[in-house]
Formats: structure tokens, sequence, C-alpha cells
């Protein structure tokens, strides 16, 4: 029986799974990865790897990358204030992408060139071949190293043989997704090229009831060219350049919590109210959400062969731009002027490696890697006219009451402006530049037939700078409430004690009741309890801070060591070791100056991880299963307040868990994939200074913005995350076809990292069908799809209202889609 494409082996997650052989097999097939930069088959690679084709991408009806992880288990990704910012994460270790100071701790690679923020990694898939999810610390083959684990995507090649493929998707919500590839000769067995185009539009997810708006909505597009150049049979070179635009309304946030202080002020100053329930996906505000993000990248790669050697060359340059504006406050009331962000990038890579090709009993490979980047960031967050009323109010008039008491004009503090200047964060301009190169090698000793022992190092050196420029002008921001309150404690106690005011000419007249009350003061000055001022410092959004420039430097050295055996030829076993690195940098805000807290430190990863991969009864059954233990030291963490990014080193971060996966071809109809990922501990086993939620009001949280969640469990990480998968392929009148489900489970987690109780995600259930019959001679196929079939209510984050402390927003989970797709292959 044909089929028109092959039949899925991994649905879920494989450590060392592939796609299944024809039906007439009906075993699982070998399928070859290249995680260790040579090719080798997923049951022989010692790495924690999944394998995701592009006809499993397909039969699955997935349409953004952020799907991928319905098929990997121990992968999440989730999209939140910008298009650009996206949030990979492996086995609960992930980096907010809403600092572009930090690196991810999941490095993404397209073609061996690494994309240095996640933010140019979310493009639309392009004659995609694989997609490899290494687990784990990658920390010697990759060129940036990883504490994590590593996405891989892998485009195919050009073709001598001329042909192409064209794909047409229809959907709810006027969903448009228009593919097309070709490929061919220029000049035979010498040159060949391919060309892939994608026009991918989609109305928005919310209603703005404010202006009748959709917004969250899709519209990018993406090219990409590639030239295979085989200059003789040793020597090929790659060429592959792309463009890609995105030019959404997106990312607007509901309200999931309305503080009632700040809804009543809302209510009494005429704004739109929208009930506190994401899930109604409803917004009101009256200015934008824009982002247009522009992304661009040349690359070359040369292979050749020496016979036994083989010389390895990946010159890349990318280029990122990411333009936004965004109504922050997401009200129609003009809380915040337009926040205005602009970012951009350039990188420059080069790798070059060199491999031993002689088939004895030791194989090596070493190469070297040089990084570039040069990054500027932007950022304009302006006070709207309304915030002063709103703030006084929201306080019971304590704005109005402080102006007076200090004796300064009312209309002072928290006005949109003063004096015909802006208040707030006015300008904020940041350019950091990033210079690291690497050296590394691992070789693998074959002890005997059956073990391995595999060694890698890596040296790296790396080098930054950032010349900052912040300007703020906030008036409110400069108090001192421990000072000023401090003052008007002893004053109320020299009332109290003499019914005197407190002036120098009754100080002299009562100077033991003015040393008593000043004693007092002193003692009370930080408790909250007394000084009713500490109350106001969460309306202190934009400290005074300064302009800066600074330079720091590292090196680290990492590296595995993994020893596998081969129980039989289809059993192996592993244990393995290995320390993956992140380095430090800078934190990308001006809040940082303000605390002093500019630098963060590298984050360093040890895993021991002991694994078994087997196939049973006649390879119809292919069962991985992986154990593993990981500690991060400094823990790079970010956390939004409401008014900036807080990005710290957490001391330590401990995950250990078991992995399980299983692809099941019971008979040439039949095909099942089920897997799991389930954290025995995923805490923080030290974090001292992580920043406060908004319902702390201890004395700690008022003086410093800080507490202890030493213990508690790691932020946007679930206990247990799986999904099966099912396929029933049939022919009827001629024609080939399948039926295909898909079940996703992901336990309770919590999104925020100050791990505020509001911002738990309870467990749910994602279903996912599609259906598809082909022609198999006229190459031609038609599949309905369906996603988030049961219509699942679910948040991929949540954060702290701009402007309005003790109000909290949403991003929320997509709703049910579906549609036809139409393709083409000639």
């Amino acid at each position: 029986m044909k089929r028109f494409s092959k039949a899925i082996a991994l649905g879920v997650t494989a450590l060392g799974t592939g796609l299944i052989s024809t039906a007439a097999m009906a075993q699982v097939e070998v399928i070859t990865v290249t995680a260790q930069k040579r090719e080798q088959t997923l049951l022989e690679t010692p790495v924690a790897v999944t394998a995701v084709s592009a006809d499993q991408i397909e039969e699955s009806g997935i349409k953004d990358v952020r799907d991928l992880q319905t098929l990997v288990p121990s992968l999440t990704i989730a999209q939140f204030s910008r298009p650009g910012v996206t949030e990979f994460g492996i086995r609960g270790i992930a980096t907010s992408g809403d600092n572009i100071g930090l690196e991810p701790s999941v490095g993404v690679f397209v073609d061996g060139v690494y994309r240095s923020r996640s933010g140019a990694a979310i493009n639309d898939f392009l004659s995609l071949e694989r997609v490899e999810v290494l687990r784990g610390p990658q920390s010697t083959l990759f060129g940036k190293n990883t504490p994590a684990g590593v996405i891989a995507f892998h485009t195919a090649k050009p073709e001598y043989e001329a042909g192409g493929a064209a794909e047409l998707t229809v959907g709810n919500n006027a969903l448009l997704v228009a593919k097309g590839t070709i490929t061919g000769p220029i000049v035979e067995d010498t040159l060949a090229f391919r060309l892939d185009a994608v026009r991918h539009s989609r109305d928005g997810f919310l209603k703005n009831v404010a202006t009748g708006d959709d917004v969250n909505n899709r519209d990018r597009y993406d090219v990409r060219g590639q030239l295979l150049w085989d200059i003789s049979d040793n020597t090929s070179v790659r060429f592959i350049g792309d463009y890609g635009v995105m030019d959404e309304d997106c990312c607007a946030a509901p309200f999931s919590y309305h503080r009632p202080q700040n809804l009543a002020a809302l209510q009494f100053l005429g704004a739109t109210i929208v009930r506190a329930d994401p899930f109604r996906r409803e917004v009101a505000f009256d200015g934008a959400v824009n982002t247009e993000i522009k992304t661009r990248g040349l690359s070359a790669e040369v292979n050749h062969d020496f016979g036994e050697l083989e010389l390895t060359s990946i010159t890349a340059w990318r280029g990122y731009d990411d333009t936004s504006r965004i109504d922050a406050d997401f009200t129609d009331l003009a809380l915040t002027g337009s926040r205005y962000i602009d970012t951009g990038y350039k990188t420059f890579t080069q790798e070059l490696r060199i491999a031993d090709n002689n088939g004895g009993n030791f194989d090596w490979l070493a190469g070297v890697y040089y990084y570039s980047q040069d990054l500027t960031y932007d950022s304009q967050v302006p006070y709207g006219a309304m915030l002063r009323p709103f703030m006084d109010l929201a306080t019971g008039g304590a704005i109005a009451q402080l102006e007076s008491a200090l004796n300064v004009p009312t209309g002072t503090f928290l006005a949109g402006e003063l004096g015909g200047v802006k208040q707030g964060l006015t300008n904020e301009n940041y350019a950091v530049d990033t210079r690291s190169w690497s050296v590394f090698g691992q070789g693998d000793w074959y002890i005997n037939d059956r073990l391995t022992l595999t060694a890698g190092l890596r040296y790296s050196k790396e080098e930054k700078d950032i010349d900052a420029k912040v300007d703020i002008n906030d008036p409110f921001s400069a108090l001192n409430f421990v000072a000023i309150g401090e003052q008007q404690i002893a004053a109320a106690a020299f009332f109290q004690a003499t019914g005197l005011p407190l002036t120098p000419a009754n100080i002299a007249l009562a100077p033991q009741a003015y040393a008593g009350a000043t004693a007092y003061a002193a003692a009370n000055k930080e408790n909250p309890q007394v000084n009713a001022l500490l109350g106001l410092r969460p309306l202190q959004f934009n400290p005074p801070a300064s302009d800066y420039a600074r330079s720091r430097s590292e090196d680290n050295v990492s590296g595995t060591l993994k020893l596998s055996y081969d129980v039989n030829p289809l059993t192996n076993v592993y244990a393995s070791y290995s320390r993956g690195y992140k380095a430090g940098g800078f934190n990308v805000s001006a809040f940082a100056v303000v605390n002093d807290a500019v630098e963060f430190d590298p984050e360093v990863a040890d895993t021991i991880e002991l694994g078994l991969k087997t196939r049973l009864f006649n390879e119809t059954l292919q069962v991985n299963t992986a154990l593993f233990d990981t500690k991060l030291k400094d823990f790079q963490a970010n956390t939004f307040t409401g008014t900036s990014f807080v990005l710290d080193n957490a001391g330590e971060v401990m995950v250990r868990g078991l992995e399980v996966e299983n692809v099941w071809v019971p008979n040439e109809d039949w095909t099942f994939t089920g897997g799991f990922t389930y954290l025995l501990d995923n805490e923080y086993s030290e974090y001292k200074n992580a920043p406060c939620d908004d319902l702390n009001v201890s004395a700690a949280c008022l003086l410093t913005n800080t507490q202890d969640l030493t213990g508690r469990r790691l932020s946007a990480s679930s206990k247990l995350v799986g999904s099966v998968t099912g396929m029933r392929f049939f022919t009827v009148m001629g024609l080939d076809g399948y039926i295909r489900g898909e079940a996703y489970y992901r336990s309770a987690y919590n999104m925020g990292s100050d791990l505020d109780p509001r911002k738990v995600q309870d467990e749910f259930w994602l279903f996912n069908a599609s259906a598809q019959i082909a022609h198999p001679e006229s190459n031609w196929a038609l599949q309905a799809w369906v996603r988030n079939l049961a219509n699942k209510d679910y948040l991929q984050g949540t954060f702290s209202s701009v402007g309005q402390p003790g109000s909290m927003n949403a991003y929320v989970g997509d709703p049910r889609t579906y549609g036809l797709t139409l393709r083409l292959n000639f």
C-alpha cells in the first residue's frame, strides 16, 4: 500500500526514535541525526535527542513554531510581550526573552548557524527537513555553549533533479498560509539552486472593544535562496540567504486581576472596563500594539574531504531589527504614553572544524569558533496625562497630600508633563558589543565492539562592553520615603508628647521630648506599620539613574564525558556527565543602575544522565528512557515587576527527572507514540534575592523589593508533561489516507519568577487531530486539521500590570484553530 508521506515515528518526543518505515515492514525505521556533528543513528547516539521530521510537522497540522512542544514534551515554547519575545525551555529550564542582555539557555541553530536571540528563530518553516531537540548541556560541539539544550533546524539542500512543491492553507480566523519551493540544476552535477517563499496571515484572537479592532494577529512573509556548488568530488559549498518581515498588531494582554482600588479609579475616570477574565479574549485600549521585525542573513558552508580528514567551515552574518509601539497600560486612559522599543543587532560567526574520517577505533573532531555581536536597544516609556489623577484616586488622595506636606506645587508628582517636559522614562539607549572565541574537541574511543568512551572539552573566552545613556524625569520616584517618613514620624511623636509642632524653638523648649521622638523615628523609619509612606514605594516607577559604561571579560572550561555500551545490536545504554555554560552580561534596564545590578554572572550547568535506548518485538516497539540530574549555579532569572525588568542570578537551581518515550508499530496500518517528562525535583536550591510579588507587603519587600524563594518550585516548570499520538492508515477508492489524533498534558506551574500565587496555570489537556487523503500518482494531498480541538482555555504567561500595582495581565493561549491544507509536488 502506497502512502503520500512516510508514517510518523515520534509524534511525541524521542531520545532516539524516528520515522516509521513503509507499511509492509511495520518496523521503526532507522533515522540519522547529526547531534554530535557526524552522522549517527538515533539508537547509537548517546545523547537525549528528539528528531521531528518535516512529515511529522505537516501531519500534525503545525503552523507555528510554538506548537512543536506538543510533539516534544520536554520542550516548552511561549510568546509574550512582542512576537520577538519568545521563550524556549527544555526540562523546565528557560530564559526570559524580554531582556536583550540575556542570551538563551536553549540555543537555536538553523543549518549550523547560531541565532543569538530567540526572536530571530520564529520564522515560518521553509523546506524543513527535520528538527533536532537536544536535551541537557551541549557543551562541546555547538558554536555557542548552552546549559539547557539545543534546537537545531535542518533544511533541505538544493537538488540536481528539477522539482518543487506548493502548499496552500486556509482556516478559521481568516488564516492563509501559502508556501512554495522550487529546486533544480543550474549547471548539471555542479551547481544547483533552491528558492523558498511563504506568506502567513491571520486575524487576531483578541477583540479590542474600545476600537472594534482585532489584535494579536499574524502578518509575515519569508523568502530564502540557496546555491549548492559541488566544485569537485571532494569539495562542496552551500550558500544560503534569507529575508523575513513581520508586521503584526501583537501582543495585547487582557486583565486577569483588577486590584479593587485600581478598578474603582479606572471606573471613576471613565475608562472602558473589561472584566478581569482573559478567556473572554477582550481588551480595551486606545493605543497601538504593533511590532515590525526584519531578519536577514547570509551563510556559506564549505566541506572538503581530504581522505582521512574532513574539513567544515561555516561563515555567517545575520541582521535583526525589531521596532515596537505598545500601549503598555492596556487601558483607554492615558496612564502611560506609547512604549517605544527599537532593538537591532548584527552578528558574525565563523566555525571551523576538522574531523577524523579514517574509520579506526578512535574518531575525533576539533575546531575553533568565533562570535561577534553588535547590539543596540532604545526604549521610551513616558507617563500619560491620566496617570496622576488615577494614582491619586487609587491611593485615596495620598499623592496630593504628599505634595502639600512637602510644600511642592500641586501636579508635580506622576504628571504626564511638567513645565512642558515629559515625565517618566523619557529615553534609555544601550550599545552592547560582544566578542567571543572558543576552541573545542571531542573524541570517541571504541574500546571494543560494544563499549565506547567519549570525551569532549571546550575553552571559551568572552568579552562584552556596554555604553548606557539613561534619561529619567520623575520627581516622585526621586523621593526618599525612608528619610521623609523619619521626619514625619518624629514630628508626630513630638507633637503627641508636647502638643507643639516640631520647630527649632519648640525643640529648645522640650529637648527630652525631641530626643525621644527622634529616637522613635530612627527605630521605625523602615517599619511599614509606622512609616505609611513606604506603601508608596511601588509607585516609584523610575528612580534616578545615570549613564554608565562598563566592560567585562570571562573565560570558561566545559565539556562532557560519556560511556555507552551496546548490550546487543538493538539495545544501547549510556552514562554521561556534561557541563554547560552561558556567559554573564549586562542588565539592559534602567532599573539595574538604581539597584547597582548592572552586571550578572555566568550560568553554569552540571548534568549527570543515564539513558537506555532499545527496540523490541521484532523492532516494532522502540523504548527510550533517561534519568537526569541537573544543577545550575547562578541561574540567570529575569522578572518583570510592572515597571522594569529585574535580572539577577539565583544562587542555584536543581532539576532532576525521568524521560520515557515509545514508538509502537503493531502492524502496517497503525502507529502509536507516547512519552513524558517527569521532574522529580525542580526547585530553587538557593534564591535569596528574588523579586517580590505584588501581594507581599513585608518590610523587606517594601524596602528592598526582594524575597527568599529558596526551596520553592522553579517558575515555568511543570512536574509532568506528556503526549500521545495515534495514526491509522488506510486506502479507499484508490486514495491513500490517514487519521491522526494527539493528546498533550501539562501539570500545573507558576508562570512568574516571583511565584505570585495568582500566576499559577492549572493543569490542562490539549487535543489535536488531522486527516488526509492523497493520490499516489498525481502527487497531491488534501489535509483537514484542527488544533486545540476542545477549545481549552489556558495561559502562556502573566505579568504585573504597567502603572497599576496589584493588578495583573495575562497572555492567552491560542483557541481552537482548524483548516484545510492542499499540497502539490511536482
